[in-house]
């Protein structure tokens, strides 16, 4: 067999080698993408379903669901706001990291800033919870509470587990 031949031979050989990696990777990203997908989807769904399990569990009166509901979005909308202005504390973050020629009273105020919009996120969360809490009568605040605690038992680990992530990376980005 002459060089040309084995040449020949090997090119199509790297050829075929290609091709199956494109046959095997192209499926596998699909798939990937699918997967990723289903799980944001599938957690919305899950927190949807809680919270109409524990509505079943409270019997709530017309009038309560319609303070809860009011109560829900005027939270939502803090937190939107909140969680926005985080984000502008965090980029000008990364803008002061890229900056040459800083000083520590820059580097402490950004931290600062970034410290007192997370515990102002965290006062929100707790008052809001607080706020529900109030508009529940004794009955139903005791099913609540078995709720939580139930929902501490059978998950093994407490609360909404992509929130608690979300929460984490959030705690562990690089401030500095």
């Amino acid at each position: 067999m002459s060089k040309e031949q084995k040449l020949n031979q090997n090119c199509s050989i790297i050829i075929k080698g290609s091709k199956m990696k494109r046959i095997i990777l192209a499926p596998a990203a699909v798939l990937f993408v699918v997967l990723i997908l289903t799980a944001s989807s599938t957690a919305q769904v899950d927190k949807q379903k809680l919270r109409n399990r524990i509505h079943d569990k409270l019997n709530l009166t017309e009038e309560q669901e319609i303070q809860i509901q009011k109560l829900r979005s005027a939270h939502q909308k803090k937190m939107i706001e909140l969680k926005a202005e985080l984000e502008k504390a965090e980029v000008d973050a990364k803008d002061l990291r890229s900056k040459s020629g800083i000083t520590r009273e820059e580097v402490l105020n950004n931290i600062e800033r970034i410290n007192k919009i997370k515990n102002e996120i965290a006062l929100a969360s707790g008052n809001h919870r607080m706020d529900i809490y109030e508009i529940l009568t004794p009955g139903q605040r005791e099913i609540w509470q078995k709720f939580r605690v139930q929902k501490l038992d059978d998950s093994g680990r407490k609360g909404n587990r992509p929130f608690i992530k979300k929460q984490m990376r959030i705690n562990r980005q690089r401030i500095w």
